[in-house]
């Protein structure tokens, strides 16, 4: 086929391939897209010389395009739909951040006086063991007993809120 045989089907045939575009698609502004992208495909790629039978070729072509185009349409709604979910799980705990804050303070006041004081001691203040027991006049095995029942409290009390 010559460049003149192309173009032939170019100035008879655009206009029907972006109605069948458009039946496939359903939008008339991708399916002008798909049709002129796939006739300027051909033409920088000189594929029309090998082409036998230039009409059928293109049918095909154009509802193979079509079909692509909705494959990722539909993987783009996907991805922005996973964008979307991904967000409310980020933004809805900085939403009830205050709600955690006050059940988290609730549950510490709720501990026996030391057991809270070593918990603040490491957790607040960032002290570490050696330096809470020292500041607290007690052993260190009892800084990591007081804060093993100290997170189990508050493992338990925040389970029964979430």
């Amino acid at each position: 086929m010559e460049a003149a045989t192309f173009e032939t089907v170019y100035r008879q045939k655009y206009e029907v391939f972006c109605i069948a575009a458009y039946a496939i698609l359903g939008n008339k502004e991708d399916a002008k897209d798909v049709v002129i992208n796939l006739f300027a495909d051909i033409w920088e790629k000189r594929e029309y010389y090998q082409i036998a039978d230039m009409e059928s070729y293109m049918w095909r072509a154009v509802k193979n395009r079509c079909f692509n185009h909705l494959s990722k349409r539909a993987f783009q709604e996907t991805r922005e739909l996973d964008y979307q979910q991904g967000l409310r799980d980020y933004v809805l705990p900085e939403v009830y951040a205050s709600e955690v804050k006050e059940m988290l303070a609730h549950a510490v006041n709720e501990m026996p006086p030391q057991r809270m004081q070593v918990f603040t001691s490491i957790y607040l203040d960032e002290q570490k063991y050696h330096e809470t027991a020292t500041s607290l006049g007690i052993s260190i095995n009892s800084v990591k007993t007081h804060m093993k029942l100290a997170l189990k409290h508050l493992r338990v009390r925040l389970s029964e809120n979430f």
